[in-house]
């Protein structure tokens, strides 16, 4: 399960008003005992969705997640050009879970940090944005998801999921793989620096031949559904990033 380093998890969790019920005369009476409150009846009219809710999801949706049902036919191998990847073992169906993307739950802050210091010596390091602001990075406590390369025509794909309010990610097939087929996802990020990005090496037919694809400072604006976010400077653009970043006020990659 993920670590969390200098942040809560993340959630959308109910929060309750303050009604205008009246305090008991003694402390060993109950507050809010009018059939009026206004909070006993948003709790009963919720606790009837949450019923109807969690019927819903036994019986008709996903629970891999919170029940920690990775697909265990996983192995890693090395690839021709790519470093390690990651191959199933068994058949897998199209929309069928795989595997929860773990991992250091933090702010952008704090993995800014670590690149310019831990992982100052990396050419290339990736994170994956989960939201309002926060990352998870795998490097150091992730499983073997973090291992899973990219391609420009995937045959998986990262879905964020709300897992009893709190936000988790998870890989999902895209459709039927093969046994001993590579598994890969769109890493889906703008990169900061367009001289310095990683060329891809997936080979499909509609590759975009580098790493992510366009340039942050030509999309800057868009970065809604990007998923993951790369590191890739120079070792003198490294010296000017974060001064960068604190004068944008937002964390490009």
């Amino acid at each position: 399960s993920d670590i969390y380093v200098d942040v809560k998890p993340v959630s959308n969790g109910f929060e309750a008003h303050a009604c205008n019920c009246k305090p008991p005369l003694q402390s060993d009476q109950m507050g809010c005992s009018d059939d009026d409150c206004l909070n006993r009846h948003a709790t009963f009219q919720l606790l009837i969705l949450l019923i109807l809710f969690s019927f819903i999801i036994y019986n008709f949706g996903n629970q891999e997640i919170q029940k920690h049902q990775d697909f265990r036919h996983l192995k890693k191998f090395p690839t021709q050009e790519c470093g390690l990847g990651v191959k199933a073992t068994k058949p897998l169906k199209a929309g069928q879970f795989i595997i929860e993307y773990v991992g250091e739950v933090m702010s952008e802050l704090e993995f800014r940090r670590r690149m310019s210091t831990l992982y100052s010596h990396m050419q290339h390091h990736y994170c994956l944005s989960l939201e309002g602001g926060v990352v998870i990075d795998g490097y150091k406590s992730g499983n073997i998801s973090r291992l899973i390369n990219h391609s420009c025509s995937p045959n998986c794909q990262m879905q964020k999921w709300n897992v009893n309010g709190v936000y988790r990610i998870g890989l999902f097939a895209l459709k039927d793989v093969e046994p001993n087929e590579e598994l890969t996802y769109d890493y889906n990020f703008h990169a900061y620096n367009v001289n310095t990005q990683q060329a891809c090496k997936c080979g499909s037919s509609n590759c975009r031949l580098v790493v992510g694809g366009r340039s942050q400072k030509d999309s800057s604006s868009n970065r809604k559904g990007s998923y993951c976010f790369t590191m890739h400077l120079t070792s003198n653009d490294r010296l000017n990033w974060v001064s960068l970043m604190i004068e944008l006020g937002q964390f490009i990659v």
